[in-house]
């Protein structure tokens, strides 16, 4: 991380070093920037857009449930288009995430590296992780720009059907899993979330694979099945220990630092309180990762009630250990995997194991990830309303409701989550009715404004611009 500032500070060093002779030839710092460097950059960038909870750029934790809103409720109302929220988190993950990628992918090969197998491993990295980041845009707001987002010459792009995107990100990853050679290097350090590990980076394309298959189920259970089978079925494996986690650990200095402390504690935001949506659940089931998550009020934990204006002082507050400058940040971990593969065998997909014994190692995975003890987990599993094959329901309320708890502070895989399983039961602010909860994002502000007739044209496919729309693979 510390190479993002080198490289800005490298680029402004050389704009500051031009003589007035010769204004377009740097005399010191680096002419051209490196690919490498402009990957490092949207990593950052990514994990950014996907962990921050400024209202101003991502409100996928209130989205979630996972957080109540204090004095200005807006978003919890879903009121988006006040302060252009979609567009905030729209515009980074194509500029500073999807274009840095494409630039890094044109200078690459032209840099002086006589490892060929290095180049292809760094080339398939960053079209996996352009893969992951469209499937985010997708599953967020339908159809997107998609097959001419990232031309230069092109600046009102059409947008691509979500089905048809969703088909190609597939193929793509075949490609990048089934090219990448682990025997080989990559980008070393520049790489932070996996420090270069073309073996670990295999792992993360085939749980994204898996992910995407499951996400397919309800529209396409054909095809979700062959995605899954393939997947689970290839030797680069999944990400099923702590050690395989997609994540970035922050630094305790800015501008490297976990973007909730900035909002959170350096901003002295007293904005939000844990929802009463997930606080209750966690109440009723007792669960242990309640100290993990909140702090206690009266002996207790309380949550705000969502929708609504709070008080900050009356309820329960985030744990300061989230709210730490240096908390890590996932963007995939092993406990999401197993609850994937545990709904795969309920859908009759071959994958080895059982239903139950992925739910148990998942739901034992994220008791360990927030630090509960192997008592705790087995107390918790023995529970008549957590135990598989004793808790209610099917096996979308019960691997709907804890991949929903493991998912806290991963707000857009949440949101993700209950449009998937439709569990938990969320609350429903005041004035509105439970169908009026967000399915989609709503089209950014700007591409309504500027890029109208392609907006308009998306707008139409998908079902109307209302965040009440559901998308392709939402059927139920």
């Amino acid at each position: 991380m510390k190479k993002i500032t080198i490289f800005f500070g490298l680029c402004t060093i050389a704009l500051l070093s031009c003589t007035k002779t010769d204004l377009n030839t740097p005399t010191k710092g680096a002419a051209i920037a490196p690919g490498s460097s402009l990957v490092t950059a949207a990593q950052k960038s990514l994990v950014d857009a996907m962990t921050n909870s400024n209202v101003f750029n991502n409100v996928f934790r209130l989205m979630a449930q996972y957080w109540a809103q204090t004095t200005y409720p807006t978003e919890s109302q879903y009121r988006l288009q006040e302060r252009k929220v979609p567009d905030t988190f729209w515009d980074p993950m194509y500029h500073s995430v999807l274009k840095n990628l494409e630039e890094a992918k044109t200078l690459i090969p032209r840099e002086p590296n006589p490892d060929q197998v290095q180049v292809k491993n760094q080339l398939l990295i960053i079209d996996m992780l352009q893969v992951y980041t469209y499937s985010i845009l997708v599953s967020t707001f339908g159809d997107i720009p998609y097959s001419q987002a990232l031309n230069n010459t092109n600046m009102l792009p059409a947008y691509d059907k979500q089905d048809v995107i969703f088909a190609d990100l597939l193929k793509k990853l075949d490609t990048d899993i089934s090219g990448l050679n682990p025997a080989g290097s990559s980008f070393d350090n520049n790489d932070i979330i996996y420090k270069g590990s073309v073996a670990a980076w295999i792992k993360f394309g085939n749980s994204l694979k898996l992910r995407l298959g499951l996400q397919l189920a309800d529209a396409d259970p054909v095809k979700a099945k062959t995605t899954v089978e393939s997947a689970v079925a290839d030797n680069g494996g999944l990400i099923l220990t702590a050690t395989d986690n997609a994540r970035l650990k922050y630094l305790v200095s800015p501008p490297n630092n976990n973007p909730v402390w900035a909002d959170v504690v350096q901003g002295g935001r007293t904005d939000w309180v844990p929802a009463n949506t997930i606080v209750d659940i966690m109440n009723n089931l007792q669960d242990p990762r309640r100290k993990a998550f909140f702090t206690m009020k009266d002996a207790g934990y309380l949550g705000g009630i969502y929708g609504s204006a709070n008080t900050y002082g009356t309820y329960s507050h985030i744990n300061p250990a989230i709210t730490a400058a240096d908390f890590e940040a996932l963007l995939f971990d092993n406990s999401e995997t197993e609850f994937l593969l545990a709904e795969a065998k309920e859908r009759g997909f071959n994958v080895p194991g059982t239903a139950i014994a992925h739910y148990n190692n998942a739901v034992k995975a994220s008791l360990f990830y927030w630090g509960c003890t192997d008592a705790e987990y087995n107390t918790y599993i023995s529970r008549n309303d957590v135990a598989y094959d004793k808790a209610p329901g099917d096996y979308k309320r019960k691997i709907g409701t804890q991949q929903y708890l493991a998912f806290y502070n991963r707000g857009v895989e949440g949101w993700l989550a209950w449009r998937r399983y439709d569990y938990p039961i969320f609350n429903v602010p005041v004035d509105l009715t439970y169908n009026d909860i967000p399915k989609r994002y709503i089209y950014p502000v700007a591409e309504k404004n500027l890029n109208t007739n392609n907006y308009q044209a998306a707008s139409a496919s998908i079902g109307g611009d209302k965040l009440t729309t559901r998308l392709f693979w939402d059927k139920f």
